[in-house]
C-alpha cells in the first residue's frame, strides 16, 4: 500500500473544488461557502495481506511532534476477494471485480500465461452470471486493461483526472457562454493545448 495516498489526493481535491465554485468571487465574500464534504477510500487488492487502516496526511510531515493546521484522511480498505470486507458484502459490483481478480490471480498461479488466464476468468464470470452485462459490453476494454498491468487504484486515478478535466471545460464553457473573452478564459483556468483544442470544438 502506498503510504503517499493523502498527498497524492490533496491536488485533486483542491482541483475538484476550484472547479466546482461556480463564483471565485465568493470566497472573498463575508458569507460561508459551503462545500461537498470530501471522503477519501483506498480499495486495497494487492497480494500482500492487510487490515483496514487510515492514512494520514499528517505521517508525512517531517515535524509530527509540533502542532499543524491541516489534515487529509484515507481510509484504507482491502477488497480481496476473500477479505471478508463488508464494503463487498454491500457492493455486488465490487464484489464481482475482486472475485474477476481472485480468479485471474488464480489461474496465473496455476501456471497459465498472463493474457490467457484473463480471458479464462472474464470467461468464467460471465458464465456465472458474474459482472455479466457489464463484461459482455466491455469484454476486450476489460482483458486489455488487465493485460496491460492496470490497477484498481491506477483505473480509480484515470477516471478522476478525467473528472477534474470534464469539470474544467464546464466552467471555461459557462464563462464563454457569459461573454469572457477566450484568452481570459484560457488564462484564469490555465487550460492546457490539449484542453483549449476541446474548448474550441464544443463552443464552435
Amino acid at each position: 500500500m502506498n503510504p503517499n495516498m493523502p498527498l497524492r489526493f490533496l491536488p485533486y481535491v483542491t482541483d475538484v473544488l476550484y472547479t466546482w465554485l461556480k463564483d471565485k468571487r465568493s470566497l472573498h465574500k463575508n458569507k460561508l461557502v459551503t462545500i461537498p464534504t470530501p471522503k477519501f477510500h483506498v480499495l486495497y487488492n494487492g497480494k500482500n495481506p492487510i487490515k483496514d487502516s487510515v492514512l494520514r496526511l499528517s505521517d508525512a510531515f517531517r515535524f509530527s511532534n509540533h502542532d499543524f493546521s491541516m489534515e487529509l484522511t484515507v481510509n484504507v480498505i482491502n477488497v480481496n476477494y476473500k477479505s471478508g470486507s463488508k464494503v463487498l458484502q454491500k457492493s455486488p459490483s465490487l464484489h464481482g471485480y475482486a472475485y474477476l481478480i481472485n480468479q485471474i490471480n488464480r489461474n496465473i498461479s496455476g501456471g497459465t500465461p498472463r493474457d490467457k488466464a484473463i480471458t479464462a476468468a472474464v470467461n468464467h464470470c460471465m458464465n456465472e452470471k458474474i459482472l455479466a452485462d457489464f463484461l459482455e459490453e466491455h469484454y476486450k476494454e476489460v482483458c486489455d486493461m488487465f493485460d496491460w498491468g492496470i490497477t484498481l487504484e491506477e483505473e480509480i486515478e484515470i477516471r478522476i483526472e478525467e473528472a477534474v478535466e470534464e469539470r474544467i471545460l464546464k466552467s471555461a464553457l459557462k464563462l464563454l457562454q457569459k461573454g469572457m473573452d477566450f484568452k481570459d478564459v484560457i488564462s484564469m483556468l490555465e487550460l492546457s493545448g490539449e484542453q483549449i483544442g476541446e474548448l474550441e470544438k464544443r463552443f464552435a
